[in-house]
């Protein structure tokens, strides 16, 4: 997608892909039945909780290590390749990938999200046609520590939302304020008086369907209300210091280039 930014007028050429043949296929780092390391995970359960954890190790650990390893230095290969063929007469002044699978140390996995320092911004992705935000969190964030440094977890994009007709007649704001929790190797959503909305077996094969979700959609972002979008979210912190407005696109939803009216 060719954007342009409300910060300084310039254009940026705008990438998102993933390595693919790494993640569904028999060869993925995707925890999929059947997959190659699928007969080598090894289960600890916690007795006095009932909870449990899946994990690997030995050789076949540090092969899964070494495949995500490999995977941030190709994804920046083939982007970087696309954009010098797809504009071939057009000079770039920097380039900069924002790598969001993967693992950022060797104990640790990103699935969908950014793992970066409190000074770091980070574009965040919504539905097509929308704008791309650029996040940056805040102190106040919720946070983990990764080999001994304070790191910030933050979505590549926006999400999805189950639709609201799913959740006998709630509005965005009372799904926005709803808890969920696994009990009974189940996940279980409840609203703000602790009633149980919706409860859903944890399989791979028993995926929320399609029809049922949507991808979650921005709210207002004219300057006075920017930065109060995330209000509705008690895990992110922060604001958004810049937006990138949609000029061209090309997806695998198109046959050809979409182009938008330039407003901003």
């Amino acid at each position: 997608m060719l954007c342009k930014s409300n910060k300084n007028d310039m254009y940026y050429l705008v990438l998102h892909s993933s390595a693919k043949q790494f993640k569904d296929t028999y060869l993925g780092l995707y925890p999929k039945p059947g997959n190659w390391y699928s007969g080598y995970i090894k289960i600890y359960n916690d007795k006095s909780s009932g909870r449990y954890i899946r994990y690997l190790k030995d050789d076949e650990a540090e092969r899964f290590i070494k495949i995500a390893r490999m995977l941030n230095q190709e994804n920046e290969d083939i982007h970087n390749w696309f954009a010098s063929k797809f504009c071939e007469n057009i000079h770039f002044t920097k380039h900069k990938t924002y790598h969001h699978y993967g693992m950022p140390t060797d104990y640790s996995i990103a699935i969908g999200t950014y793992v970066i320092d409190e000074n770091d911004s980070v574009p965040i992705f919504s539905k097509e046609d929308y704008p791309i935000c650029f996040f940056k969190p805040d102190s106040k964030m919720w946070s983990i520590e990764l080999e001994g440094k304070k790191k910030y977890v933050i979505p590549h994009g926006w999400g999805q939302k189950i639709k609201s007709e799913y959740f006998n007649q709630m509005d965005d704001k009372d799904l926005s304020e709803c808890s969920f929790s696994i009990e009974n190797s189940n996940l279980v959503f409840r609203n703000a008086q602790n009633r149980k909305i919706g409860e859903y077996d944890i399989n791979y094969n028993n995926r929320f369907p399609e029809e049922m979700v949507e991808v979650r959609q921005l709210w207002d972002l004219s300057d006075s209300n920017r930065n109060t979008m995330l209000k509705f979210n008690k895990y992110l912190s922060g604001t958004i210091e810049e937006i990138l407005y949609p000029v061209a696109l090309f997806s695998k939803n198109n046959d050809e280039v979409k182009y938008y009216e330039i407003t901003k």
